[in-house]
């Protein structure tokens, strides 16, 4: 921790049970498919797109894919991430992206969307504006906002990837690691929610996890009277048990204290502050729970102990910072990056 940072005197527990139903999960781990290397495959802009100048229409993608059954569960359980390897180091953004989850007993795969997932499906997420950091050749997850309730009787898992606008910056291929026999229905620069694709091959390798812990930051920000923008960092383990810390860095010098917003849930577009007098600012979370904390030198740390309770696995919470900066704008607030704080054993 930075010497101008101070630890919170005000201990949290991170009180989930109330967020997430009280079934507890029947099996554990993770299903890569097809493999779990996350170094090999071709690279490809689908199903996540790349904003290229010379051809806009690659940033609207929208592919349907299958996860056989036999690598996943042989009992009901919730499927709470799914994981994708970038070739590249890049910075990604989407105007909006969507997740849909469902299952299929038939066979083989059809062009019209729907008729590929039958029965009960579920948006896992749904998001406006958002932002995502994939590492080169490493798992990322993706970041679902609700867990699908999986049951091997009705069949494959069905997974449906809707990108519009999507772009990236940074190093390396603009593309995810894909396996080039992978059965996928595939729709390219659409300009309205597609339905039907393109059946051939080429899906992207993906990691389906029913029980993980993953501490992950999404979002940007807005810069305060400094000029710097100020950051969420988690840290230490979201294992059941564990112990993290929910980390303020680089808030104004003189920011005497900054809000803490705790939630389960993740607003499905940001809330604007503009109109409030904080331009460029946006609130991402929602805020069951809510704490002031004093502010030394632009840091904090609040520590964070997980209960060891197996109803929580899979649970959700999301954290964002609210910093008071008097100069920086008419409100005098700014706003950090947002996290996500996933409980796994």
């Amino acid at each position: 921790m930075s010497k101008h940072s101070s630890l919170s005197s005000v201990p949290v527990s991170l009180v989930l049970a109330a967020l997430v139903p009280l079934d507890m999960l029947r099996a554990q781990g993770c299903a890569h498919y097809p493999d779990a290397n996350a170094t090999t495959g071709a690279s490809s802009i689908a199903p996540f797109g790349h904003l290229d100048p010379q051809d806009p229409p690659t940033a609207n993608q929208a592919i349907l894919f299958k996860v056989p059954r036999t690598l996943l569960p042989t009992q009901p359980t919730r499927i709470c991430e799914l994981g994708f390897a970038s070739a590249g180091t890049r910075v990604r953004e989407f105007a909006a992206l969507s997740v849909r989850l469902g299952q299929s007993n038939t066979p083989g795969l059809v062009p019209t969307f729907g008729s590929n997932m039958p029965g009960f499906t579920q948006e896992v997420i749904s998001q406006a504006d958002w932002r995502w950091t994939t590492p080169a050749d490493q798992w990322q997850f993706v970041g679902l906002t609700s867990a699908f309730p999986y049951d091997p009787a009705n069949g494959d898992l069905v997974v449906m990837i809707t990108v519009a606008g999507g772009t990236s910056t940074g190093t390396g291929s603009t593309g995810f690691r894909s396996d080039p026999s992978t059965p996928s229905v595939l729709q390219t620069a659409w300009r309205f929610a597609p339905t039907s694709g393109v059946v051939g091959t080429g899906a992207p390798k993906i990691r389906v996890c029913w029980d993980a812990a993953d501490l992950q930051v999404f979002g940007g920000g807005c810069a305060g009277s400094h000029q710097r923008v100020p950051r969420l960092d988690l840290t230490g383990s979201s294992r059941l048990g564990g112990t993290l810390r929910i980390d303020l860095l680089d808030a104004g010098p003189n920011c005497p204290a900054a809000l803490l917003f705790l939630d389960g849930r993740l607003r499905a577009a940001p809330l604007d502050l503009a109109p409030f007098g904080a331009p460029g600012c946006k609130v991402d979370t929602f805020f069951t729970i809510q704490l002031v904390v004093p502010v030394q030198g632009g840091a904090v740390a609040i520590p964070v102990n997980v209960p060891n309770q197996a109803a929580l696995r899979c649970a959700v919470l999301w954290a964002q910072w609210l910093p008071v900066d008097l100069p920086a704008n008419a409100l005098g607030i700014t706003a950090s990056s947002f996290g996500r704080i996933l409980v796994g054993s």
